[in-house]
């Protein structure tokens, strides 16, 4: 067979002839049976060899192809050696750092050997990739991307601060290949559309934020001598040995979160700038229509929902697209777009049905608005406006005009275009419907968009002379919004009374929603209900005969209201206690003879165990947040938890209570370990030992390896002396598991564990050295 380093540089290659060769070297040879040894080592070996190939070889970059099409080959015979020998191998460090984030030391560099060659060989598997394959990590990659498009936006604004020519070259190729990354992951063929893209873009600005930034030191090298006064040079140089990672000092101050914010902006910009033009600007047309509908659309609400899931998750609440609705982040990255569209290609007609997608957002939200104005019009009470609300009624007024002037560039662009026109047609039918709101309604605010109008109606005439066809339009008239009366209702009683007559509505979604609003008013520490709620004797009980309820949606935010009062009062926090640890006795005191007696043996046996573990995760919550208080409740909390965790049958709820378990544990924060060193501990280990070996879910394999991550980390600097006699079996399972376990998140939590015990066993012999005294002789 040739040599394919012989053939890539008689430069006779193709991606043809190496997807053959990739499909060839992934069948195992005849002569490997099936009771050889080496069988089960083949693919190993060859991912192995490929990866130190492109590592090390100088023309790597030629058979970048070959590399990806024999990782994509492998793959589709043994998925899972390329998942630990390929995906874990190049992702680890990665991922490693991520979970470390913001918890640096400031002088620790982050970039290493295994950072370097994991990005050198990233590089050439995107660029060898064909780009209508998917690739194999994807999934992974997209939970890597809020930290690769942070320390883009950091790189970018440090390059800035760089004047020397060469250096700012060697920046400039570190900044493009991570943007060629970035590209080829947002390009993926798992995004279905560009508005899927567009979305995922967005969802960076409320993602975990990145408390890590990228320094470029070109420091000169201090090179160690042997004795003999030789340099080591036998060490291979890092490609990007320049790049420091360093945590963000005072990461919580609104400085840094502001500069944090910023990077991934930029990031942003420069990635669809980076992009050929077409796509780029198709791109950026999507995002700005996501950013327009978050915005401005009816779904947006002024009250931010931070924190509303703290102790209790509803499934089916999508609290990232009520996160993303800030109006101030999105509307920065709109203002930051719009440099682009200073030199928009009006030739391209995916653009221009963009730009009327957006002009059609534009326009339809601030019809939203100009109903709600029409139909507020006839109370007798209206609110006052705000200075802010004057701001943004401003911004509004010149987001229609935009609209309005992007509306006339499509048309003017259009010439022809079957598909622009039927685009503008709904374009039309929205300008229509602003002209006919404007004419009917009266108001001062509407005085503003008197040019805006008369602007429209131009546009409509163009419209009518170039043919768009125009559906008519009809208005609603301002029919009332079912939320005027609520709040005219909610300003004549009592807000506590409100709620606690609404936890009784026949209606579930009713009870639920008052329960929302009891748990926000808590956490909100609104004082006029609190100081209802403390003239209330019996409020806890009537939480606590909702979280008996067999509905899901009124039972968990009746948890979300309990575990809120448990955090505010100690009162409460006993109360729940109790009610955690004898559910039967608590209910059988609160509810009426009758009452008990309707709920059935078989729903105490199965309905109120997931009740009970929904409690349990809630209050161990509550706990971790209360930090000092988790301590003096271990005793109470650990028997009935481990309980739980033997006795349900279904793993999920397993899994549900050993989390609340490591949160219990990482509340306590290393004390009472030694109280129950030889009992609870002990026993935590065995059960994780049990889990691991017997799960079939992983799901509940991850929630094990999570205990036992926090009760490493527990431990401490004393992990050698509380773990001694587990350390070598611990060591030899996650070893075991770190290669074999088929659930990526129990490999990538394996290796966490191992490097936690590592540096915690590093930081007891650096104690114990710092801790010695020298020894003097005198002669």
């Amino acid at each position: 067979m040739m040599n394919p380093l012989s053939v890539a540089r008689k430069k006779m290659a193709s991606p043809r002839w190496f997807t053959l060769l990739a499909d060839v070297i992934s069948r195992r040879p005849q002569f490997l049976d099936q009771g050889d040894t080496r069988r089960a080592l083949y693919h190993v070996n060859i991912l192995k060899q490929f990866i130190n190939l492109m590592q090390r070889h100088p023309a790597a970059a030629k058979i970048a192809s070959w590399f990806a099409a024999s990782v994509e080959a492998i793959a589709a015979v043994v998925p899972q050696t390329a998942a630990v020998c390929f995906t874990d191998k190049l992702l680890h460090p990665w991922e490693i750092l991520f979970d470390r984030n913001g918890k640096m030391q400031l002088w620790e560099e982050g970039w290493n050997r295994r950072l370097d060659d994991s990005f050198q060989v990233l590089l050439f598997y995107v660029r060898g990739l064909s780009p209508a394959t998917s690739m194999q990590p994807v999934c992974r990659m997209k939970k890597l991307f809020p930290l690769w498009l942070s320390m883009l936006g950091s790189a970018l604004y440090a390059s800035e601060q760089i004047t020397d020519i060469g250096r700012s070259s060697a920046c400039k190729l570190f900044t493009g290949d991570l943007s060629q990354l970035l590209k080829r992951i947002l390009m993926d063929p798992i995004f279905d559309s560009d508005v899927q893209r567009a979305h995922f873009l967005l969802k960076q600005l409320v993602a975990k934020v990145v408390q890590m930034r990228v320094e470029f030191a070109f420091n000169a090298l201090i090179v160690e001598v042997d004795a003999s006064g030789e340099s080591e040079t036998n060490e291979r140089k890092l490609q990007f040995g320049f790049v420091r990672i360093r945590a963000v000092p005072d990461a919580g101050c609104a400085q840094a979160k502001a500069r944090a914010f910023d990077n991934v902006v930029k990031a942003i910009v420069h990635l669809l700038k980076s992009m050929e033009k077409d796509v780029g600007e198709r791109l950026a047309m999507k995002v700005l229509s996501e950013c327009v509908q978050l915005t401005r659309g009816k779904q947006y609400s002024d009250d931010e929902q931070d924190g509303e899931d703290r102790f209790v998750t509803i499934d089916g609440h999508d609290h990232a697209s009520e996160h993303i609705q800030d109006r101030m982040r999105v509307q920065y990255l709109m203002g930051c777009l719009g440099e682009m569209f200073a030199e928009i290609n009006v030739e391209f007609e995916e653009t221009l049905i963009c730009m009327a997608g957006v002009a059609e957002a534009i326009i339809e939200s601030t019809n939203q608005k100009l109903e709600d104005l029409q139909s507020k019009a006839n109370l007798d009470v209206q609110v006052a406006s705000k200075e802010e609300d004057g701001e943004l009624e401003g911004v509004e007024v010149k987001s229609v005009e935009m609209a309005i002037a992007l509306a006339g560039v499509v048309t003017a662009g259009a010439s022809d275009s079957v598909k622009v026109k039927v685009s503008l047609s709904s374009l039309g039918a929205a300008l229509k419907r602003f002209c006919l709101l404007w004419k009917s309604t009266n108001g001062e605010k509407l005085l503003k968009f008197s040019t805006a109008f008369s602007s429209a109606n131009e546009v409509l005439s163009i419209f009518k002379n170039a043919a768009v066809e125009m559906p008519s339009v009809i208005t609603t008239g301002g029919s009332s919004s079912p939320t005027v009366g609520t709040n005219l209702r909610e300003a004549k009683l009592n807000k506590l009374e409100g709620i606690i007559r609404d936890m009784d509505d026949p209606a579930e979604a009713i009870r639920g929603h008052a329960l929302i609003e009891l748990a926000r008013g808590i956490r909100r520490r609104d004082r006029p209900m609190i100081d209802a709620i403390g003239k209330n004797t019996q409020l806890m009980g009537l939480v606590m005969k909702k979280a008996a309820e067999r509905d899901s949606y009124v039972y968990l935010t009746a948890i979300r209201a309990m575990a809120e009062l448990a955090y505010w009062k100690n009162e409460y926090l006993e109360a729940m206690l109790e009610f955690f640890i004898d559910p039967y006795g608590k209910l059988s005191a609160l509810l009426s003879g009758t009452e008990y007696e309707q709920i059935e043996a078989t729903d105490k046996r199965d309905f109120l165990l997931i009740q009970r573990v929904k409690v349990a995760e809630a209050l161990c919550k509550v706990f971790k947040a209360l930090g000092e208080m988790a301590p003096w409740h271990f005793d109470r909390l650990i028997d009935p938890l481990m309980s739980l965790v033997m006795h349900a049958d279904d793993e999920q709820l397993k899994a549900s209570c050993v989390c609340a378990i490591a949160d219990l544990v990482m509340a306590c924060r290393g004390r009472r370990i030694s109280a129950h060193l030889n009992e609870a501990w002990k026993r935590m280990l065995l059960m994780v030992e049990q889990l691991l070996d017997s799960a079939k879910e992983s799901l509940l394999r991850r929630a094990a390896m999570v205990l036992l991550r926090a009760i490493i980390v527990s431990f401490d600097v004393t992990v050698v002396e509380g773990l001694s006699f587990h350390l070598r079996d611990l060591n030899r399972h996650l070893r075991h598991l770190l290669v074999m376990d088929r659930d990526d998140g129990v490999r990538l939590l394996a290796e966490l564990c191992l490097l936690d015990i590592k540096e915690q066993m590093d930081s007891a012999v650096r104690d114990l050295e710092n801790s010695m005294f020298k020894r003097i002789r005198l002669d």
